[in-house]
């Protein structure tokens, strides 16, 4: 499973609008078609259980800018995908800090609803991220965020299926029992390593399946 998660409209007064973006890391694609005159009409293939994550952004602050640019290995493209993300989280943050360190297919739709597919699984995009509380009341408290990407031309039209988002796993809690309370001690997500440094040695330990 994917670390991606879901983040949710944020129904507070930080948010006007809502503009919706569609993520997908590279290494859960199996193929993307290869584009006909700028179209790419079949669908994505994702190995199972993957699928593109929907990210609900704040109104308005969504765009992208493709420049061109020209050198020694030919006519390139430096395109920006930048928006913002409401409102400081731990959950939220968590995910853009490991999404930095990963690569990226996006779906988008612009003004005229065209739907885009910006990255493949050959020059997929990069990501990163900046954080601003605001200093006033009518500040936006958030973060500043860009799909980001040097090369040749990765954008195309899509005419093909968006599918359904993949389920989202719970969080494991890793509990510490001393036969009278148990406390949380961690969490972790689907793909993480937990690791346990201890001078004790442990042959048994419990499971509860009705949790699993």
């Amino acid at each position: 499973m994917s670390y991606l998660q879901e983040i949710n409209r944020h129904e507070g007064p930080n948010t006007g609008g809502i503009v919706k973006l569609m993520i997908a890391r590279s290494e859960s694609l199996i193929s993307v078609p290869v584009e006909v005159g700028g179209v790419i009409y079949d669908s994505i293939q994702f190995l199972p259980g993957h699928g593109f994550t929907t990210w609900w952004t704040t109104s308005e602050t969504i765009g992208i800018i493709s420049r061109h640019r020209s050198s020694t290995e030919g006519n390139l493209k430096r395109t920006r995908l930048p928006f913002k993300l409401p409102k400081d989280s731990p959950g939220v943050y968590d995910q853009l800090e490991r999404a930095v360190h990963d690569e990226f297919v996006v779906l988008f739709e612009d003004a005229n609803s065209n739907t885009k597919l910006f990255g493949s699984k050959e020059k997929p995009v990069r990501f990163k991220f900046d954080y601003d509380s605001g200093r006033s009341h009518r500040s936006k408290n958030g973060y500043s965020c860009e799909f980001y990407y040097d090369g040749r031309n990765n954008i195309f039209f899509y005419e093909g299926d968006a599918g359904q988002s993949p389920a989202i796993a719970a969080p494991v809690l890793i509990q510490w029992d001393d036969g009278e309370t148990v406390t949380t001690i961690a969490t972790a997500q689907p793909g993480d390593v937990v690791k346990i440094n201890s001078r004790f040695a442990y042959t048994d330990f419990e499971i509860n399946p009705e949790k699993l």
